[in-house]
Order: structure tokens, then sequence, then C-alpha cells
């Protein structure tokens, strides 16, 4: 999510704003178009440039990017965890 919204928004961000943002998008389409969600975004992403920026990271470590409808989905598929 963190790369979507640094492609889409211009935003760079890190993966715990990853994702905070992808749970909120999930919550907003449960909670339908009226809601408003307040999501508070942690961290920089120019902290993550070495490691989740990085392609030959993410590859070393196994983590493929999720895009464009794909990741629409992925964001609908999630389950929430209730405390």
């Amino acid at each position: 999510m963190c790369h979507a919204l640094a492609r889409r928004e211009g935003l760079l961000l890190g993966a715990s704003t990853g994702a905070i943002v992808a749970g909120g998008l999930h919550l907003a389409r449960f909670l339908g178009p009226d809601a408003r969600i307040l999501m508070i975004n942690p961290d920089r992403g120019d902290r993550y440039l070495e490691t989740v920026y990085d392609d030959n990271w993410l590859s070393h470590h196994g983590f493929t990017l999720t895009e464009g409808e794909h990741l629409d989905d992925a964001i609908a598929s999630l389950t929430p965890v209730y405390f």
C-alpha cells in the first residue's frame, strides 16, 4: 500500500502507514460512502528507502508488489482482527 500511496498520491510514507491505510480502505468499503475515517500516519518513507522501497530487498525477502485491481481485491479480502 505504501508503494501505491507514493505512486498515486505522491506521498512517501512507511510500512506502518501502508498497513493503516489498507485497513482504513477496507473499513471504508464496509461503512459506506458517508463514513468519516481518521487515520494517523506514524512514519515517513525515507526511513525505508533501503528496505520497503528497494526492489532488491523486497525480492530477497520474498515480497511481491500487488498493484491495481489486485491491490483493491487484496484490501477487500482483509479480515479484521478485533481486540
